[in-house]
């Protein structure tokens, strides 16, 4: 089924997001886990988080029951919860870091308390506190990450600011990951360099033509938990 949602200049629709989305989120999990000599495929690998968050916002404005949405949302990051800690740390529990649906949920709450019709004080407070949470939870790519999806919803008809805010936003990650005491003696200096590569995934944001394509409501979420588990099971045979 193909559903026309609003017509925008490009060649991609919200399919063919997710798709770019899924592809590269695997070659980036596949080249952290399996193949750390592989650096090309972190390279590919920063597309996917940024395209994820724009269709946060995308699922947003065009959601019918954005309650139900964030609850989606919620029970995937918990079910993912124990493949990721699996996949990247080994344990079952590793409670220092938790998976990006997280990141995404605490993103589409901010929207949420965006769009509210309340005090401005009290939307700027809620939005700053659930930032914070990120980062204090450990979330993937932490508040910078929730300010993605921010930037993203408030900038949705403007390219030019969108593009803008997007590369202040990823000096933010830049700097948290420099900050790091540890930094050069440990990967983290190669996250550092790589992170630069996520701006590539601007060329299929601007190319996005407004329309969803097949439908995939529940494909994403089964993937995420599943690939995890698979990327976890090949750890354990090599």
């Amino acid at each position: 089924m193909i559903q026309k949602i609003e017509t925008k200049e490009g060649c991609l629709s919200g399919f063919w997001l997710k798709i770019i989305a899924i592809v590269t989120m695997l070659i980036d999990h596949l080249g952290y886990t399996v193949f750390p000599q592989q650096v090309w495929m972190r390279y590919v690998g920063r597309i996917a988080f940024p395209i994820f968050c724009y269709l946060i916002t995308e699922g947003f404005v065009h959601t019918k029951n954005v309650k139900k949405y964030s609850l989606r949302l919620l029970m995937f990051a918990l079910i993912s919860e124990i493949p990721y800690d699996l996949a990247f740390h080994r344990k079952v529990f590793y409670w220092e870091q938790q998976n990006v649906f997280f990141t995404l949920l605490l993103g589409l709450l901010c929207l949420i308390i965006i769009k509210e019709n309340i005090q401005l004080v009290v939307k700027v407070l809620g939005v700053v506190s659930l930032i914070f949470a990120a980062g204090a939870f450990g979330t993937d790519y932490g508040g910078a990450g929730v300010l993605l999806i921010i930037i993203f919803y408030l900038f949705k008809d403007n390219s030019i600011k969108r593009i803008i805010a997007f590369f202040v936003v990823n000096s933010i990650i830049l700097i948290r990951l420099f900050q790091f005491s540890y930094l050069w003696e440990t990967n983290l200096i190669f996250e550092f360099f790589i992170q630069d590569y996520a701006i590539l995934s601007l060329l299929p944001i601007e190319l996005y033509n407004g329309e969803r394509g097949f439908r995939m409501k529940w494909s994403f979420y089964l993937f995420y938990p599943i690939h995890l588990l698979l990327i976890y099971g090949i750890i354990l045979l090599i």
